[in-house]
């Protein structure tokens, strides 16, 4: 059985098209050029809103790479006011709670049970990537109440968690 040729070309069209959310390759030099942006408040709350969810709304530390050490952080958006955050240390540790945006743009964050208290954060885009980062700017690595963890010499600072997604 024959396939129409303009059949063909719209299959080859589709699987050559990113996913979206998917990462696309961007010239270094343009990367370069892009400078990160601070999301206002309602454009944190719509950007926040159309990514809720596991699948969708998860923030991966360093940069994005999950290592599997004991420095990786997991951050995800539930719903429009549940935040779930998962540290891996010895064993991964899992906390729930509460998210608010005030006027300014800044996330502030309360889990239950959690041995410290999360740093208030911007969202920020720059490019393809939107990130989470603290309002101080600190990059340094700093989970719950631990004084440190394994890292490697090949791992980007703990800060910035960047949004990833999840074909699953």
């Amino acid at each position: 059985m024959k396939l129409p040729l303009l059949f063909l070309f719209f299959i080859l069209g589709c699987s050559c098209a990113p996913v979206s959310g998917e990462k696309t390759s961007v010239p270094s030099a343009q990367r370069s050029t892009q400078k990160p942006r601070k999301l206002s408040n309602q454009e944190a709350k719509y950007w926040i809103a159309g990514h809720l969810g596991v699948r969708y709304g998860t923030f991966i530390s360093r940069g994005g790479k999950f290592h599997g050490l004991d420095s990786d952080g997991e951050l995800s958006f539930i719903s429009p006011t549940e935040i779930k955050v998962t540290e891996y240390g010895y064993a991964p540790t899992t906390y729930t709670g509460t998210y608010a945006i005030a006027e300014e743009g800044t996330i502030h964050v309360r889990l239950d049970n959690y041995p410290a208290s999360w740093p208030p954060m911007h969202l920020i885009s720059r490019g393809p990537k939107t990130m989470l980062m603290p309002v101080t700017g600190n990059a340094a690595f700093d989970l719950g109440g631990r004084a440190g963890g394994v890292e490697i010499h090949d791992m980007e600072q703990y800060w910035p968690f960047v949004h990833v997604y999840s074909k699953d």
